[in-house]
């Protein structure tokens, strides 16, 4: 194995994004962004093991155009917002990293009524997209909110239904539908303390790809299976919050069941698909904690240290007894904002850290983990200029792995080392 990954770089990178709105009545608004990005000549390396120096994705494009409109009645009775999105990505390679033009776009619409204590809001969303096959996902859900005992206690429940149509490149198609319900409490002990529960239902269809796909490798062939049914899953979770002055913490506690949760599976050497396996359960406990030291001693500026952690006491195949794969036992991140709001000065030093995690050995090397990793970002923000009614022009500037962490968020591709980006935004 080479000591450097070859082809890495690319010619050019271009990013575009430009949104603008008209308020025309009070409380309706109508609005429009657009996102564009194309990129040319980007290396196309392959494997850490199997560095392939030539290979390119000699274009890559999309862009994505949303609509937007919120709008209200005079008393704020009712209250409704419509959206629709259009979106394309193209990609243009030099070998089997080619891919169709891939289309994508919906819309949702929602209205509600609040009766206070009682808030209801109905509404549909659809999602579509396009590329060798087609994904069709019209929808509608209903949900309520309930606030009593002089808003101590929230009551909240909803349900969607959904329904789903896939269509491969041949004409082979199939359907499905489902109803998902969930509901939750959360009662304010005292001001400072809630104490909250929640159950939810989850429906999560295969794919196009994990049903039609087939892509040979040379090494290794992947196939789609056809006969995948949709995974399901039942998520029950409590949990406390508690925020006094600049102290602000929460500590969950979830337990999820899946039913035919979709896996990959190896039936033979140097094959792979999906398949449906009976059961798994993921439990654990997730937690946050922070403090600004500033507020709390009146100073002028934020001094705000943070942790959030997710610790998985449960991972595993009902059937088998193993852990599943591509799920960290640990998950944290911490670090620390900084802030002199009256110099326009932001900062944030932020450390990421995953544990080791099970995976695939597609690569073939052998290798059944992920080691556990740690990388640090900093990010310093100042503005520049001023401009009491034509905004604020700011520098940022990025450090990305600060400390060159040798680390792989995916088997085979090693992740960029210390990196150091620098941006000029003006915001109107």
């Amino acid at each position: 194995m080479c000591d450097e990954l070859y082809n890495t770089g690319f010619d050019s990178k271009d990013r575009i994004s430009a949104s603008a709105g008209w308020t025309f009545l009070p409380g309706n608004r109508f609005g429009v962004t657009y996102t564009g990005y194309k990129a040319e000549n980007v290396g196309s390396p392959s494997y850490f093991s199997d560095n392939d120096k030539t290979s390119k994705i000699r274009t890559s494009t999309n862009r994505k155009v949303n609509l937007n409109y919120q709008g209200q009645t005079n008393d704020g009775f009712w209250a409704w917002s419509m959206r629709y999105y259009n979106g394309e990505n193209k990609r243009n390679a030099d070998s089997a990293n080619n891919a169709p033009k891939d289309e994508q776009q919906g819309g949702q619409a929602q209205l509600t009524a609040d009766w206070s204590p009682v808030r209801i809001t109905a509404g549909v969303d659809w999602t579509y997209y396009e590329k060798a096959n087609t994904y069709d996902n019209p929808a509608a859900f209903l949900l309520t909110k309930t606030k009593l005992l002089d808003d101590r206690l929230v009551i909240s429940a909803a349900i969607r239904y959904d329904q789903f149509t896939m269509e491969d490149e041949d004409g082979t198609s199939t359907d499905d539908s489902n109803w998902t319900p969930s509901v939750g409490a959360a009662f304010k002990i005292t001001p400072e303390l809630r104490v909250r529960a929640n159950y939810a239902e989850g429906f999560k269809v295969p794919t196009a790809e994990q049903l039609f796909r087939y892509n040979d490798y040379g090494y290794a062939v992947l196939e789609g299976n056809p006969d995948l049914i949709p995974e399901k899953s039942k998520t029950y979770e409590v949990g406390l919050d508690f925020n006094k002055g600049s102290l602000h913490s929460s500590v969950t506690y979830f337990n999820t069941k899946f039913e035919d949760k979709i896996s990959y599976v190896n039936p033979t050497s140097g094959y792979w698909t999906y398949e449906n396996i009976p059961g798994a359960t993921i439990s654990g406990i997730e937690g946050n904690l922070g403090f600004d030291i500033g507020a709390f001693f009146d100073w002028s500026v934020e001094l705000a240290p943070y942790v959030s952690l997710t610790y998985l006491s449960e991972y595993e195949d009902d059937d088998t007894g193993e852990d599943l794969y591509y799920n960290p036992e640990w998950r944290m991140s911490y670090g620390v904002r900084f802030a002199m709001r009256d110099l326009g000065l932001v900062a944030k030093l932020n450390f990421a850290y995953f544990s080791d995690q099970l995976i695939t050995d597609y690569e073939g090397t052998g290798q059944d983990k992920l080691n556990g990793y740690t990388v640090a970002d900093l990010t310093i923000a100042k503005t520049l200029f001023t401009f009491e009614k034509y905004g604020d022009i700011s520098l940022k500037t990025d450090i990305r792995n600060l400390f060159n962490e040798d680390y792989q968020l995916v088997q085979g591709y090693p992740s960029p080392g210390r990196s150091f980006f620098v941006s000029l935004s003006y915001q109107y």
